[in-house]
């Protein structure tokens, strides 16, 4: 029984908290190796990582990877400070909750600005706006 206790703790396991083995955050599973958790930067910090890391997508045929390229900066620059914020946040991939916590501001409206935002990206490269069911749609920019 103390050998394998002395086995799991040196396979950092703790008494108590199983860790599973899939999880990448797991200091088990980075100790295996195979995989490296690495930050793409902060959000509103001075390097735009986080950019390069949407851009890069192998899926996407070429014309729409370039197509994006292109329009995403420009369609950005066109937002408030807070829009470009609430974007970069939700494009890291952190959750409605999560947005709203950081913007102090209700989850319902974390959700009706994406939609907003998806609508105000969609015209803007001339597309029709399914967010809205088809019909063309014109976010006021001073009520974000």
């Amino acid at each position: 029984m103390a050998r394998y206790a002395i086995a799991q703790y040196r396979d950092d396991r703790c008494v108590g908290t199983p860790q599973r083995s899939r999880d990448l955050f797991a200091s088990r599973a980075k100790k295996r190796g195979g995989c490296t958790i690495r930050s793409l930067g902060i959000p509103d910090g001075p390097s735009d990582e986080w950019a390069e890391c949407l851009i890069d997508n192998r899926r996407t045929p070429v014309p729409d990877q370039v197509s994006f390229r292109l329009d995403f900066p420009r369609w950005l620059a066109t937002q408030t400070t807070p829009n470009r914020r609430i974007v970069k946040r939700l494009s890291l991939g952190f959750s409605t909750a999560e947005v709203a916590r950081k913007f102090r501001m209700s989850t319902s409206r974390v959700s009706q600005l994406r939609r907003q935002l998806a609508c105000s990206s969609h015209v803007f490269v001339g597309q029709q706006c399914a967010a809205w069911r088809g019909s063309s749609c014109h976010p006021r920019q001073d009520s974000c």
